[in-house]
């Protein structure tokens, strides 16, 4: 994850080069599929970015994502405490550090794995495709007013790389708790939830303490 601060391009803040200790080194290879997704979103112009699987309980909380959180038995520190059932708030984290960094345009995704409880058997794991977007849609560009971006441009992103696989998706109005209500949506394939996509809830914004409107999109993979 580790590029250096000097580095140019967003900087993953929330685990370490090495990821020894974030579940991140561990996850099992990518299939040529999922490295075809990868390959789409490069070649769109999102910068790949790795965080902890492990978070801190409050922050789920936050999400209101905290319901089946598989907890550590012995935590690094609390902040490491349980691992983490979606992608989101390590991006979202990761971007707001960064924009801290008075980086303005930011467009990162991560695929990694998430966990969730299961009765009497071991967690589940879910490999996901996770992308936050906040700024200017396109690069600085003399003489041009950069546009921000908005949720058509992200679903513009997100159908591309569903076509990748072969699938195209359908919409329908989301109930998520951290996302805005008249701006995001569930992801369908084949008549299956499979994600959600959209503006983060503006009650997000004061909560996370963000730079301004931040669009995501979550696949279940």
């Amino acid at each position: 994850a580790g590029m250096t601060a000097d580095a140019p391009g967003p900087v993953s803040s929330s685990a370490d080069a090495a990821g020894a200790d974030s579940g991140a080194a561990s996850d099992p290879p990518l299939t040529d599929a999922q490295k075809s997704l990868r390959a789409q979103m490069l070649a769109m112009d999102v910068q790949e970015t790795i965080n902890y699987a492990f978070v801190d309980a409050n922050l789920l909380q936050d999400w209101q994502l905290d319901q089946d959180a598989v907890a550590l038995a012995n935590p690094l520190s609390a902040e490491l405490a349980v691992m983490r059932t979606s992608l989101l708030p390590g991006l979202v984290k990761t971007l707001t550090n960064n924009s801290a960094r008075q980086q303005t345009r930011l467009r990162l995704f991560e695929m990694g794995r998430v966990f969730s409880l299961q009765e009497a058997v071991a967690p589940l794991e879910r490999q996901m495709l996770g992308a936050v977007f906040h700024g200017p849609w396109l690069s600085e560009q003399w003489a041009v007013k950069a546009a921000q971006g908005d949720c058509y441009d992200v679903k513009a992103i997100l159908d591309a790389v569903l076509a990748v696989s072969g699938f195209s998706a359908a919409y329908r109005v989301s109930d998520k708790a951290f996302m805005h209500p008249g701006r995001s949506a569930d992801v369908l394939v084949d008549g299956q939830a499979v994600g959600v996509i959209g503006a983060l809830h503006p009650r997000m914004n004061k909560l996370l303490d963000l730079p301004g409107d931040v669009f995501a999109f979550e696949l279940d993979l």
